[in-house]
């Protein structure tokens, strides 16, 4: 599978510790917003403990893109549940 990894993502993670965080996922949905392409929203953990959001975009050739990771916020882990109970409010992960 393919993987990009966002210029800005690296600003806040390597990219070893971004694909890590990835393979350590605790939390997980896909949504399919109507305009956009499929996108996954995560929260994994690095090696020493913090959890991050992961945003990935499935990409049209195949494989996924992820867009820039921060350390977890409350309200993401809230929109996970709440999305994962089948809640969509069409809004991306940071409230846009």
């Amino acid at each position: 599978m393919d993987v990009e990894i966002h210029p800005n993502a690296k600003k806040h993670l390597t990219e070893k510790q971004v694909l890590g965080a990835w393979l350590a996922v605790t939390e997980c949905i896909r949504r399919e917003p109507k305009d956009e392409p499929p996108r996954w929203l995560a929260i994994g953990w690095l090696p020493d403990g913090r959890s991050v959001e992961l945003v990935a975009v499935e990409l049209v050739r195949g494989g996924l893109s992820f867009m820039p990771c921060l350390q977890s916020r409350r309200n993401f882990g809230r929109r996970l549940n709440g999305l994962g109970k089948g809640v969509d409010d069409g809004q991306d992960v940071y409230g846009r």
